[in-house]
């Protein structure tokens, strides 16, 4: 199986899947209301969007609280995120506090790169919460892929719906060169 095919309804899926998907968007909107309700009590009023607002500044900012290297090259990280085919972005006020970033062919395939949230707001249900956008708006295609970076956020994808591929082997090269 690839990976996608259990979030994805209405290409072939079986009968019990569609309900199965039903199901899980119940639960994701009782989860999206719980979690909201903690957010108010915390103080947080976390908001989303699609539009790609955010500046480098905010964005640099968000990329090194969570160590990526990607913050290191500003100019380069927010063209490529403007260049994005979708940005969801997560806001507590005018702070960027989360972040996923999604490359698709328009079709079939949507490729979700970045999925990231300020350590200050971390376990409050935001990724979760961007995931579930991600997996909305694709909702037709044939497949939404992901490959986390590290094996140990595989869990949660996998609460997310997503599935190892069986025979799948994650590959990249890297080119650091020089800063541009």
């Amino acid at each position: 199986m690839r990976l996608g095919d259990a979030a994805l309804s209405g290409i072939g899926a079986a009968h019990g899947a569609v309900r199965k998907t039903k199901a899980a968007r119940r639960d994701a909107r009782w989860e999206n209301t719980k979690n909201r309700k903690q957010k108010e009590e915390m103080g947080m009023n976390i908001t989303y969007t699609d539009e790609k607002k955010f500046t480098k500044e905010q964005t640099q900012k968000l990329f090194l609280s969570v160590g990526w290297v990607s913050g290191e090259y500003p100019e380069r990280l927010h063209k490529a995120l403007m260049g994005s085919s979708t940005v969801f972005s997560a806001w507590d006020g005018d702070r960027l506090v989360g972040l996923v970033r999604v490359l698709d062919d328009t079709e079939m395939t949507a490729y979700m790169h970045y999925v990231l949230v300020d350590p200050e707001y971390q376990g409050h249900g935001i990724a979760g919460h961007l995931v579930g956008m991600v997996k909305e708006k694709y909702r037709d295609y044939l497949y939404i892929e992901v490959m986390p970076e590290e094996s140990k956020n595989a869990t949660f994808y996998q609460m997310h719906g997503f599935h190892i591929m069986e025979d799948g082997v994650a590959m990249q090269i890297c080119n650091p060169g020089e800063k541009r």
